[in-house]
């Protein structure tokens, strides 16, 4: 027999944070985020994944440590980049976070090498731009903030797009 349980009052209450606080800034973040002409191209050799990670190296080392929103790019037919995937990581593992994306999977994680292994199947190239958030509890605010923004031109991701 199933006890039926009272509702709590533990509620302190609902605050609404105006649009007014965050959204410039998250806009601002994105402009810089989502700027094209920052998109650094990655180097892809699946055949050769040492020396993949090897020409990659300066890249991983610039996200190592740091409180991260990235995105991934590629390109379309016209041989334009066009963000594909917005994501956030802590500092802790930024680094394994972007190399499970671009080039090697280690764990469970839901990483997006598969996206990366077929548009490199068909002849795209793969790009990506981060920038650095602090304080990094903003991360998430600001990744869920830009996925809903740009949700309709996200194709890789998944979680947190308007439907």
């Amino acid at each position: 027999m199933s006890k039926k349980l009272k509702p709590i009052t533990a509620l302190a209450g609902t605050i609404d944070i105006p649009e007014a606080l965050y959204k410039s800034q998250f806009d601002a973040i994105g402009d810089k985020l989502l700027d094209v002409n920052m998109v650094h191209t990655i180097e892809h050799d699946f055949k050769d994944l040492k020396n993949c990670l090897i020409n990659n190296e300066a890249l991983l080392v610039s996200v190592s440590s740091k409180d991260i929103v990235y995105c991934i790019w590629q390109t379309n037919a016209n041989g334009s980049f066009e963000k594909t995937y917005i994501g956030q990581s802590k500092a802790k593992g930024a680094r394994a976070r972007i190399r499970n994306h671009l080039f090697k999977q280690t764990g469970k994680t839901k990483s997006k090498l598969e996206h990366v292994k077929k548009a490199i199947g068909e002849k795209k190239q793969i790009g990506f731009t981060f920038i650095e958030i602090n304080p990094p509890f903003f991360r998430a605010a600001i990744e869920e903030y830009l996925i809903k923004k740009y949700s309709d031109s996200l194709p890789w991701n998944e979680i947190g797009k308007n439907k």
